[in-house]
């Protein structure tokens, strides 16, 4: 498992490195010990997985305040996903930009 940056402090992409052999693969979905390497306060409380069934959903949009506030891992085990991230926090460098993983089949402009 490799966490890559974004523009985003905060914000990395997680790549999976497959372990291959004549049996198939291995892939260590999350390391702990890497994940703290860039977030050393990191402290898992607990893991969800939801399940999509719908094309074109929008499962959520994710902000909480601290002491609330949670780091989010998203992955698609099947299928196809557009995750996005934006900065909303005032004072931040990177401030009403974001980044995003997948690309949607159609785009429109919100505003």
């Amino acid at each position: 498992m490799k966490l890559v940056p974004t523009p985003i402090a905060g914000c990395s992409r997680v790549q999976v490195q497959p372990i291959h052999d004549d049996r198939g693969s291995f892939t260590n979905l999350i390391d702990l010990d890497a994940i703290r390497r860039i977030l050393p306060d990191l402290e898992v409380v607990r893991l969800v997985r939801s399940q999509t069934r719908l094309k074109g959903t929008i499962r959520g949009l994710h902000f909480q305040n601290p002491p609330m506030a949670e780091d989010k891992v998203v992955q698609c085990l099947r299928g196809a996903v557009f995750d996005v991230c934006v900065d909303i926090r005032k004072g931040s460098p990177t401030h009403g930009q974001w980044v995003a993983s997948g690309s949607p089949k159609r785009t429109r402009s919100c505003c």
